[in-house]
């Protein structure tokens, strides 16, 4: 198989949310789903860091690295946040300088509250209590997984996951808000 065609493949099951290490048979694809692919591909579509970094965490809680899936799915949700966050500080006129200052001195915690209410209208902590709940314990797992050594299991690390996919729909779905505020 050519790179280009792998590349095709790649961005395809993003687009379907097909886990390609789960493929035991070439799937199906309708016509429909076969022009989707060919719009957005078209489109320019790109695979995003954080799609990229939850599927590691996936294939990690999977193969057993519980630790690093949490990691991972913790800087997953801290990219699709700072993109977001970009974006909203852009359309706000900030300057590249300036919004890479705040991006680098301001935490995932605040950037989760303070900076996503200016740039979308919405906070986690505000808006969404028991995610924000849920968002604290992962990142408390999280920060004692890499400064402690602390260890994970199948559960924590399936839960923390849980919570990661949860917050980027939630980040996702606020796409289209950003800079309206």
């Amino acid at each position: 198989m050519d790179v280009q065609t792998s590349q095709t493949i790649y961005k395809a099951s993003h687009i379907f949310g097909i886990r390609l290490d789960e493929i035991t048979e070439p799937p199906t694809i309708t016509h429909e789903q076969q022009q989707l692919v060919e719009e957005r591909l078209a489109g320019g579509y790109r695979v995003g860091v954080s799609d990229n970094l939850m599927h590691d965490a996936r294939y990690y809680l999977k193969s057993g690295g519980h630790r690093e899936a949490i990691v991972l799915a913790y800087t997953a949700v801290e990219a699709r946040a700072s993109g977001l966050i970009r974006s909203g500080l852009q359309s706000l006129g900030y300057n590249d300088s300036r919004i890479e200052n705040i991006l680098r001195d301001i935490n995932t915690y605040l950037r989760m509250d303070a900076l996503l209410k200016l740039t979308t209208g919405f906070s986690l902590r505000l808006d969404a209590p028991d995610l924000w709940k849920r968002f604290q314990s992962f990142r408390n797992k999280r920060n004692r997984i890499v400064h402690e050594g602390e260890s994970a299991d199948f559960a924590q690390a399936q839960r923390h996951i849980c919570t990661a996919v949860a917050i980027m729909q939630k980040l996702t779905s606020l796409e289209s808000s950003v800079g309206t505020t």
